[in-house]
């Protein structure tokens, strides 16, 4: 079957490019206003003269959401956690939870890019976007080798990743230095893009299913040279054509939408590449992953394609299974990609706030400084027109000054202006689950502990929702770093559990079935609740056991205890615990029961603690009631003897 030309590729491309950038553009016209409300400078509808305050309600709803969000994705709560399958599967699932952790919340910052993810997607359509892939950085390292015999001379060639310096025959072979390729990151990687870099079909519904999605890069023509440097696998340049691309692409415009209006709040605008350098000059690589039947079957293939200008620098099937991006969405639309922000909630009320803030400082102003009427026959005009506070004005001989100017009276500040305010701030309250007890802020309607905790609880329930669907798109992000690291893993990873616990994980550690579990709770005060859940439940067990009902053992009381000390914040829970507790359960267990025993005997009765000497005390025949000291006169204490009668396990004869 006959593939598809160059010529034919690109035309499938730019036509979804098009489609794609004409649903950008649409969103970007809400996502500028929404960014003009976020910031609270202006509202575009200033009068001079007038008040021009603005109501902050976007700002302060997204801003006081965001920690709260922020604190349930967090490393303490040990997110995500990979579940087995069967027991066959416990050691990988095990393995891949830690390597998962480690290279999302360490080794790319995880909570950086989760915060600026969140944030967009507070504010912007469609969401906050993150872009994920697999990243191998190779370095060369300086390296010595001593007695290389002849035979290996001609295989340290730069294609087998050495570059050689330097050759000295020896006694057994050859001395060699140089410098040695090496692996120095093989992992995955995340980028946050802005809306204005993130393309989608117009009818998709989850990036899954988008029969096309891209990245569209502004990048210098220098980078795009040093990408076509890389090579692949089999000695190939990565990018062909790149200055045939580079000579056809046009210069991109300066005035993207979105991205000059947010510069234009703080009075900055983005500007084209100043430098007459031609390395230097920017233009638009798309990183496209769609599907197209390139080959004329009647099937669409999945293909990742770089286009530059009007040539395809590169295509490949698409290694990732599916686009790899991810939107975040605060509020889910019914059957649409794009959720709603929570900045479009208070927009409207924003608005309503900014006018009746402003008309009360208007008619504040206006009180304070009364408009005068005058008869210009008896003042000077231009001690009138100076209207500065405590100005003089003066009038004619033999005028009153009260016939001369009067201030005019003013229509005194409605009531029910106050009435309206409140209840904007009350539908804030409503819209966005951040209420007045949420902020720590004093309520009036709830005084009490009780009633501040009630309304903090169900202030609570918008946010533990709007987790709770981040966390589903981010359930893919982690499923993709399963697929990822199963797929492309090569080499060994250590990682630092605790401060002297180390773990290395292999690429075949990783081979297993396993579930994602994304358990969201609510932060610090839910760690909190949860403390004090763990210590009720060790509660109730301890009262069943004085019944005879054993529910208290060394398992279930170390794996309690370490759940206490976990939500406490800290990670090695190990080093908290007695001793007793780091054995095996059943031996744990056994040490428990003689201890028990040696406690239950004491209690029947003692031994006497008799003549000791030098000794702490002798066993005695009969008990007295006494148990021995340190003390060398043998003087015992009166309480029940610590050691049994002689006869070995027999309780003493207590007196």
């Amino acid at each position: 079957m006959a593939q598809l030309t160059n010529d034919e590729i690109v035309t499938l491309c730019k036509q979804d490019i098009d489609a794609a950038q004409n649903t950008s553009d649409q969103e970007s016209v809400q996502n500028e206003r929404m960014y003009q409300y976020y910031r609270a400078k202006t509202m575009g509808n200033e009068v001079d003269g007038r008040s021009k305050i603005v109501s902050s309600d976007v700002f302060e709803t997204v801003e006081w959401l965001l920690p709260s969000i922020m604190d349930i994705f967090s490393p303490e709560n040990g997110f995500p956690v990979l579940e087995p399958v069967g027991p066959e599967d416990v050691g990988p699932a095990d393995a891949m939870t830690e390597l998962i952790q480690y290279q999302f919340w360490r080794q790319n910052d995880g909570e950086t890019i989760l915060r600026r993810a969140i944030k967009d997607c507070l504010i912007y359509r469609p969401g906050g976007i993150i872009k994920y892939s697999w990243e191998k950085v190779v370095g060369m390292i300086k390296k010595s080798w001593t007695g290389v015999p002849e035979y290996a001379l001609p295989h340290m060639t730069p294609e087998n990743g050495y570059q050689i310096a330097q050759i000295t025959p020896t006694d057994t072979g050859f001395d060699v230095s140089g410098y040695k390729q090496d692996l120095e990151y093989d992992g995955p990687r995340f980028d946050v893009l802005p809306p204005w870099e993130f393309l989608r079909h117009p009818n998709a519904k989850n990036v899954k299913d988008s029969p096309f999605c891209a990245h569209k890069k502004l990048t210098t023509v220098d980078h795009v040279r040093k990408l076509a440097k890389q090579k692949t696998v089999d000695g190939q340049p990565y990018f062909k054509n790149v200055e045939k691309a580079i000579t056809e692409a046009t210069k991109p415009p300066a005035d993207d939408f979105l991205q000059n209006k947010i510069y234009n709040v703080d009075g900055l605008s983005k500007d084209e590449e100043p430098s007459h350098d031609k390395a230097r000059q920017e233009v638009y690589l798309y990183e496209i992953y769609a599907k197209y039947d390139t080959d004329d079957d009647g099937i669409l293939e999945d293909k990742k394609i770089y286009l530059l200008g009007n040539t395809v620098l590169r295509m490949d099937d698409n290694p990732y299974q599916c686009p790899p991006f991810i939107c975040l969405r605060d509020i889910e639309d019914t059957h649409k990609f794009s959720g709603i922000p929570i900045a479009e909630l208070v927009e409207d009320l924003q608005r309503l706030r900014t006018f009746l803030i402003r008309q009360m400082v208007d008619n504040m102003a206006q009180q304070n400084n009364a408009t005068l009427v005058f008869d210009p026959t008896k003042v000077n005009q231009a001690d009138i027109f100076n209207n500065l506070p405590g100005r003089n004005i003066r009038v004619k001989a033999g005028v009153r000054p009260t016939d001369a100017v009067f201030p005019l009276p003013m229509v005194p500040f409605s009531a029910v202006t106050f009435n309206v305010l409140e209840y904007a701030t009350l539908l804030t309250e409503q819209r966005t689950g951040v209420t007045k007890s949420f902020k720590a802020v004093g309520d009036s309607n709830n005084q009490t502990a009780t009633g501040q905790m009630t309304a903090i609880n169900q202030a609570s329930q918008r946010v533990r929702l709007i987790s709770k669907i981040l966390a589903a798109s981010l359930g893919d992000l982690f499923r993709a770093m399963i697929l990822m690291n199963k797929s492309f893993l090569t080499k060994a990873v250590w990682i630092r559990l605790f401060e002297d616990k180390f773990v290395e994980i292999q690429p075949d550690d990783l081979e297993g079935r396993m579930d994602m579990s994304m358990n969201v709770v609510m932060g610090s005060a839910g760690r909190q609740q949860q403390i004090m859940n763990l210590q009720q439940l060790l509660s109730i067990f301890g009262q069943l056991v004085p019944v005879g009902i054993p529910a208290l053992d060394a398992k279930n009381t170390a794996e309690i205890t370490r759940e206490i000390i976990k939500n406490m914040g800290y990670k090695n829970q190990d080093r908290f615990l007695p001793q007793i507790f780091l054995q095996h359960p059943d031996a744990a267990n056994q040490q428990m029961q003689q201890q028990q025993l040696q406690q239950a005997m004491m209690d029947q009765g003692g031994g006497n603690g008799g003549a000791g000497g030098q000794n702490i005390g002798s066993m005695a025949s009969v008990g007295t009631g006494t148990a021995a000291t340190t003390n060398p006169s043998g003087g015992g204490s009166p309480v029940a003897a610590i050691q049994p009668g002689a006869g070995g396990m027999v309780p003493g004869l207590g007196a």
